[in-house]
């Protein structure tokens, strides 16, 4: 086998000075690594005819882009070689490598860029929300003045002469109602449409609504005129022997 002496030595060199690992030659040619090995330490590959070596040697040649040029039986690798020079196939792999990073790269970007719109989005929508409920609503003017419901005469007479006062109240829709008699508090809950209340008193009964026109009131089984209007809320009003007062 002297025809192909010290070409593996120098298909070595080839391989080494393009930077591709015998693994890669291996995977490429299909070429057993262990017969790669010993090509390239100019071993002498017992159990193999010097056709199959010879095919190798040429396949392997081709993959790292040499031409074997032969004189005289003898096999030699053209000192004209380029060795940084790298095999077309490995310049396509590079390129697809490169270009796949690349394309990597600018995903990376617009999945970043998109991230930190939505997280801006997200953050201002926050703080806008934060914002409204942080305002103070607007403060209802209220107004306090005192509402005198005149009576007959004969209903106040009549009145004077009871040593004690009946308030009856009906619910014509649900509302707040609180209630004291003589003082201590006899109903302090929502009051339910068509609930009906009754109480007795010595000298006085002050009560609050949160609806003046949900409630129906008789004093000693005498209706009085509604005390105020749809959704108006009253406070401090005052039953007595006399009369009735409210403040709204």
């Amino acid at each position: 086998m002297d025809e192909f002496l010290d070409l593996g030595s120098k298909l070595k060199q080839v391989r080494e000075s393009k930077g591709i690992s015998l693994e890669d030659v291996q995977s490429e040619t299909k070429i057993p690594i262990d017969i790669l090995r010993s090509i390239e330490r100019d071993e002498t590959i017992r159990k193999l005819s010097p056709i199959y070596l010879k095919g190798f040697l040429k396949i392997y040649a081709k993959f790292l882009g040499v031409e074997l040029t032969a004189e005289k039986k003898t096999y030699s690798v053209p000192s004209s070689f380029e060795p940084e020079k790298k095999t077309s196939a490995f310049k396509k792999q590079e390129l697809k490598i490169s270009l796949a990073k690349k394309i990597d790269y600018v995903q990376w970007i617009k999945i970043l860029v998109t991230f930190v719109i939505l997280l801006a989005l997200i953050i201002f929508a926050l703080k806008l929300s934060h914002k409204k409920k942080s305002q103070p609503l607007p403060e209802q003017e209220t107004s306090v003045q005192k509402v005198i419901v005149s009576k007959p005469a004969k209903t106040l007479k009549s009145t004077a002469k009871l040593s004690q006062i009946k308030l009856s109240v009906r619910a014509k829709e649900n509302t707040w109602l609180h209630v004291k008699r003589d003082g201590k508090i006899v109903f302090y809950q929502i009051l339910r449409k068509g609930t009906s209340k009754s109480w007795i008193a010595k000298e006085r009964f002050e009560l609050s609504v949160g609806n003046a026109a949900a409630i129906e009131l008789w004093f000693n089984d005498k209706i009085i005129s509604p005390l105020g209007r749809r959704g108006q809320a009253l406070k401090d009003v005052v039953i007595t022997k006399d009369g009735l007062s409210a403040e709204k």
